[in-house]
């Protein structure tokens, strides 16, 4: 009997592990997932900007 319930305890503990684990990862691919959206906001914006300003700069002669 005292075997199989620390058996118990010790699958209770691990339950409790990969319990908190599985919430941290959680955690973890969220903040990924915030932060590669953000890179992808910033990418696109970045991209709109110099693609205007190589239509811009091909319309409008250069002056030296």
């Amino acid at each position: 009997m005292a075997e199989i319930d620390g058996l118990i305890g010790e699958l209770r503990s691990l339950r409790d592990y990969l319990l908190k684990e599985g919430l941290r990862i959680q955690r973890e691919l969220a903040e990924y997932n915030r932060l590669n959206h953000g890179a992808l906001e910033s990418t696109k914006i970045i991209a709109d900007t110099l693609m205007k300003m190589k239509t811009g700069s091909d319309s409008v002669p250069r002056t030296q």
